[in-house]
This record gives structure tokens, C-alpha cells and sequence, in this order.
């Protein structure tokens, strides 16, 4: 059904006959499918998200040939192994907010980082929530991360989902996008046709006006629905036979992306600390101000500077995974001397060779002196 305009002629457009309810589902999980309790206190009519579904699919084919050219397990690994992509999102916010003018090094690093963090994105704008889709392609598999945890203002979940991972083989997956394209534009085939019968049984439409298209010639509005038709057609299945023959390369530096990630890391350490500090864990207190250190004889600290502990050696230590009243990382800090691990500690933690005995408080960076 073609939408009024104001003056009472029909906005005749291809994208309006996709008006749709969707979800995507894998497992028993439904994406973008409302919760009941949003359902039930909202009063929302479509158990569904509900829009004209080319938007999406547009969306995911604008991320498609990217996914289809993979990431390297070690980058994947990187990421999921040393912190989650959030986190890592709010650490390059942070540091760029702290610069005020960003070097040509520097933007080329963000650039780099900003984009990699997005790598495999479907783009939910639209919808005005943050919910999260990410798809990489790793060696043979496909693996989905999702995040769909928003809530409105009154704290109602607004999605059936929550936040999780899923992963298939990467010919399953294409070979589900293959059959949802073929499904759509059959009945896409009939949406046009039934459209165009319509038009043309409507007087004031005939003949229909006509329309410049950016060549410049001029197509009356039932020959134009079918020209997009064709056109949006084409150019799906072209992106799908080059993701299918692995006709994609990447637009990531992939070698240089985890030296680019410890920059950031590095340089924000430096601007948030007050010194170079080795990082720790300070849930792992294993006895009176003795918490545990280092697995091995060396550690880097934040300004990546190889220190070697030696008994009784002053060192300085911090944590960064705390957030202060303003949604801001906060680190936590405390000095202390390097001890080897006590042997009645041997039982429980025989694989850590030393330990920081604290000397004075626990507190953080942004306590006032």
C-alpha cells in the first residue's frame, strides 16, 4: 500500500512495499522481537519490530562483502580475550576526547581502531536503541554477537532477546542468505505486480506522472516501479555472487591493528595515571595488603616498560575496569614493595611468582588530595 501525501496523490515508491514485521532468528533466540512486557505496557500492536524491511536488508548487504572477507582468529581472539569491544569503544572515546588535536599518527590510529570496532555492524540507527549485531566471518564459521539489552525510560525491556553469541558454518550462513533473497523478491515479484495492477486501474493515474531519473530521461511511474524493481534485484544477487566466490578484500590492516589498540591503551594510561603502574586485579587480595602480581619473572607496565621484580623492589600497580559517577574509567591505584609469593599461599596460587605487599591505601586516581 503506497502512502498519501497532504495534497492526496500516492508517494508511488518501491521502498513503501516492504512495509513489513521482521525478526531474525537463530536457535531460540528471536532478534528484534518485542518483549511481553513491552508488549503488555506499552501496548505495541506488532509482536515484531516493524518497518519496511529493505531498510535492513540494505543495511546487512552494506556490511556483507566485509564479513564475507573475514578476521583473523589471533584479531578476533585479541578482542574477546583482552576486553570486550564496549569497553575497547569506550577507551578510544575517551582517549580522543582527551586530545585536542589529533596528529596525522594519531587520526590514522583512530581511524583504524574506530573502524575495526564497528567491523560487522548492522547499522540499527533507525530503530533509536543501541541493540547490537556484529557478524564475523572466522576461518570456516560465521559468529554472531548480539546485544540486546535496552530498556525504555521506565526500565522495561523492550526486547525478547538479551545478549549472547552464536555461531554456524560460514556455507550455512550464505546459503540462508541466498534462500532469504530468493524468498523476498518472490514476493517482492507479486508486491510490484499487484501494485502496478492497482495503479493502472486508478484514472487519476493515468497516465501516470512522469519522473526524471538521473540519466535524465523521463519514465512514467508504473515502467520506473518496475525498473527499481529490476535494479534493486540485480544488485543484491551481485553482491551475493561475489560473497559466495570469496570476491572481497578486506579494508583493514589487520598486522597493524593490535599495535594501533596498545597506542590508544598506552598513551590514555599516560594521560589517566599519575606514573607508569603494572596492572592488576584487586578482587585477587590473597591475604593482609598482599595481592597477587605476576605469573612470571617480567611484566610490562602501563607505559609498556619491561619491569623485572626483584625482592623487596618498589612497585606501583592500578586497575582500569572502574567507572566513576560520570560513566568515566576510573583507575584504582596503590603502591606497595614486589614480594616473592609466600609459601603457605603455594597450594592455592603455586603458579604466581610474586605478589605486591601494599604499603598505604587502596584509592582512586580521581580522589582529591
Amino acid at each position: 500500500v503506497f502512502p498519501t501525501t497532504r495534497s492526496g496523490k500516492k508517494s508511488i515508491a518501491w521502498f513503501w512495499l516492504t512495509d513489513s514485521t521482521y525478526y531474525i532468528q537463530f536457535g531460540d533466540v528471536k532478534l528484534f522481537e518485542h518483549s511481553k512486557e513491552a508488549q503488555e505496557k506499552v501496548g505495541l500492536s506488532a509482536t515484531c519490530d516493524e518497518y519496511p524491511y529493505i531498510r535492513q536488508l540494505e543495511d546487512f548487504f552494506d556490511i556483507l562483502p566485509q564479513v564475507s572477507a573475514g578476521i583473523p582468529e589471533e584479531i578476533y581472539r585479541f578482542v574477546y580475550t583482552n576486553g570486550t569491544l564496549e569497553w575497547l569503544e569506550r577507551e578510544v572515546r575517551e582517549w580522543y576526547e582527551r586530545i585536542e588535536d589529533l596528529t596525522t599518527e594519531q587520526f590514522e590510529v583512530f581511524d583504524s581502531v574506530s573502524r575495526f570496532i564497528w567491523h560487522g555492524c548492522l547499522d540499527t540507527g533507525y530503530l533509536r536503541v543501541k541493540s547490537r549485531i556484529f557478524f564475523y566471518h572466522v576461518n570456516d564459521r560465521l559468529v554472531i554477537h548480539y546485544d540486546f539489552l535496552d530498556k525504555d525510560d521506565n526500565g522495561v525491556p523492550i526486547w525478547s532477546a538479551t545478549s549472547g553469541k552464536y555461531e554456524m558454518t560460514w556455507q550455512k550462513f550464505v546459503d540462508e542468505i541466498e534462500d532469504l533473497l530468493n524468498r523476498f523478491f518472490a514476493d517482492m515479484d507479486k508486491q510490484v505486480d499487484d501494485a502496478i495492477k492497482d495503479l493502472m486501474n486508478e484514472e487519476f493515474y493515468q497516465p501516470l506522472v512522469a519522473r526524471d531519473t538521473k540519466k535524465g530521461t523521463k519514465i512514467n511511474q508504473v515502467d520506473y516501479l518496475r525498473k527499481e524493481h529490476a535494479d534493486r534485484k540485480e544488485f543484491f544477487y551481485t553482491i551475493l555472487e561475489k560473497v559466495k566466490i570469496g570476491e572481497v578484500a578486506s579494508e583493514h590492516d589487520w598486522n597493524a591493528i593490535p599495535t594501533h589498540i596498545n597506542t590508544i591503551r598506552k598513551e590514555l594510561r599516560s594521560m589517566m595515571l599519575d606514573r607508569p603502574r603494572i596492572v592488576v586485579d584487586f578482587n585477587e587480595m590473597v591475604g593482609d595488603n598482599l595481592i597477587l602480581l605476576s605469573k612470571e619473572d617480567s611484566k610490562y607496565d602501563s607505559a609498556y616498560n619491561l619491569i623485572t621484580f626483584q625482592q623487596g623492589m618498589p612497585v606501583y600497580i592500578y586497575s582500569d575496569d572502574n567507572l566513576d559517577e560520570d560513566d568515566k574509567i576510573d583507575c584504582i591505584i596503590a603502591d606497595g614493595i614486589a614480594v616473592e609469593t609466600p609459601p603457605e599461599l603455594h597450594k592455592n596460587y603455586e603458579h604466581v611468582k610474586w605478589c605486591c605487599k601494599l604499603v598505604g591505601e587502596i584509592r582512586f586516581m580521581s580522589d582529591k588530595e
